[in-house]
């Protein structure tokens, strides 16, 4: 519904959750809508907003369980509220999965010690996942795409172990048109271009490269700022 607004909107919300009643159609239209249809903030504070996509989440919990995944989540200190809420009060089924960098624990320590004390709860539990060998990495990026040797090797070795780093790159790479057969599989058409130092900031480079369609469709997960 990235696109809907107004009285188009309210409708197909009307449509997929006719039991909400009218200041709840309100307050999803202010959370939903692009944001280009509003002028300052769409709510009066961040645990109104969060109330708002707390009930958004219990409505389609209804339909079945949900999943929740905040990548790199340890850098967003409104998310992580937003989470320690939906632990203090939301009863349906759904499954938050929060991940982050270790690197990120020095720089965001408030955010740490917000993550500290979910853990100290009944309904969070850590997974820590250490990092990939240079040779499964090689062997998850071959299976995605039949590179050429030497370049897996690089990519493996630029990843360090981080495999949704090696994903994006590799993604980031293809949509750029930046690849070529080889005589032993897919070989970069040109020479190794800059290769950025954080899975953020590749993300911001994927981004700067993306259609202008796709910038609006981004806009539904910006809703959430305000």
């Amino acid at each position: 519904c990235q696109d809907l607004h107004g009285s188009s909107l309210r409708q197909h919300l009307v449509q997929r959750l006719p039991e909400s009643d009218a200041d709840e159609l309100a307050d999803l239209c202010r959370l939903l809508a692009p944001r280009r249809w509003f002028q300052g903030r769409r709510f009066e504070s961040q645990e109104a907003r969060h109330r708002v996509l707390g009930r958004l989440l219990h409505s389609r919990a209804r339909e079945r369980p949900l999943i929740l995944v905040l990548d790199d989540g340890l850098v967003d200190l409104d998310a992580l509220n937003f989470v320690r809420g939906l632990l203090e009060w939301a009863h349906f089924p759904l499954l938050v999965a929060i991940t982050s960098q270790r690197e990120a624990e020095a720089t965001h320590r408030e955010n740490t010690a917000l993550i500290e004390d979910l853990l100290e709860g009944a309904r969070a539990t850590e997974i820590r996942l250490e990092p990939l060998s240079t040779k499964a990495t090689q062997k998850l990026t071959r299976d995605l795409l039949e590179l050429e040797p030497e370049l897996a090797t690089q990519l493996a070795l630029r990843a360090e172990g981080n495999p949704l780093f090696a994903q994006q790159l590799l993604a980031d790479w293809i949509s750029r048109g930046l690849l070529q057969m080889g005589r032993q599989g897919f070989e970069l058409a040109g020479s190794m271009p800059p290769i950025t130092e954080d899975l953020h900031s590749l993300w911001m480079d994927r981004l700067a490269h993306e259609s202008e369609a796709v910038h609006q469709q981004l806009e539904l997960g910006a809703a959430m700022d305000g």
